[in-house]
């Protein structure tokens, strides 16, 4: 509880003074309350049933960090070495100091005290295998995305967790365009669908652009990191 003193004086001149003081009393006040009032609001928010499926994450199965340009084919992004270009694969791999420091801001900022098990290892493997049993169809997505997930049912048990940053490139000069965006997601097939997400519009010179990349991600994880925790300490 905070506790305001006021004095009240009939001294015009001492009154100048008075006015400073206690308009700075206030805002000290203030500053100590707004927090509380922020995190009460936040309670009420992040402890409805709506969030239950975040509350009951059992175990981290997927940390995926990923980019793209922004205009489709553009050839920004692996310009400024943000991704590289893989021969034979559909997607550019994005550059390994980015992946090595989203990894360590997932673990020291997200992941808390639940387990992670990287569901995705052996991934490429069991989807040629698939093709090869079902072949190509329409439901065949459908069908290994079922078959994957009772894997992870049957060896982890229910109620997986993953968490994705999505950046897109934009402009190969200064101003650099960049738009992140990191989720969690509580669903049972694991789709970057819908979750708890952080975004940001943000720019930097050519020469800084994975160092201001990676400030991003940590911004943005630490900012899940600290939803997830209200969500998961409601009472």
């Amino acid at each position: 509880m905070i506790v305001c003193e006021v004095v009240f004086v009939e001294d015009d001149a001492n009154m100048g003074l008075l006015k400073p003081k206690f308009i700075f009393a206030s805002l000290v006040a203030l500053a100590l309350l707004f927090p509380k009032i922020a995190f009460a609001q936040d309670q009420e928010v992040y402890c409805m049933d709506f969030y239950d499926e975040y509350r009951n994450i059992n175990y981290w199965a997927k940390k995926v960090i990923f980019a793209r340009d922004y205009q489709y084919n553009s050839g920004d992004a692996n310009y400024l070495n943000v991704t590289h270009d893989v021969p034979d694969k559909f997607m550019d791999e994005i550059d390994t100091e980015l992946v090595t420091h989203f990894d360590q801001e997932f673990q020291n900022l997200l992941q808390g005290s639940i387990p992670f098990h990287d569901a995705e290892q052996g991934h490429d493997e069991r989807w040629n295998q698939a093709i090869r049993e079902y072949g190509v169809s329409d439901n065949l997505f459908e069908m290994f995305e079922a078959q994957e997930e009772a894997r992870r049912n049957a060896l982890y048990g229910p109620n997986p967790g993953a968490a994705y940053c999505h950046i897109r490139i934009e402009r190969r000069d200064f101003p650099v365009l960049y738009e992140m965006e990191c989720t969690v997601v509580a669903n049972a097939q694991l789709r970057n669908r819908g979750g708890i997400n952080e975004q940001k519009l943000g720019y930097s010179t050519p020469e800084h652009i994975i160092g201001e990349l990676k400030n991003s991600v940590s911004e943005q994880l630490q900012s899940l990191g600290r939803r997830l925790e209200v969500i998961q300490n409601c009472s």
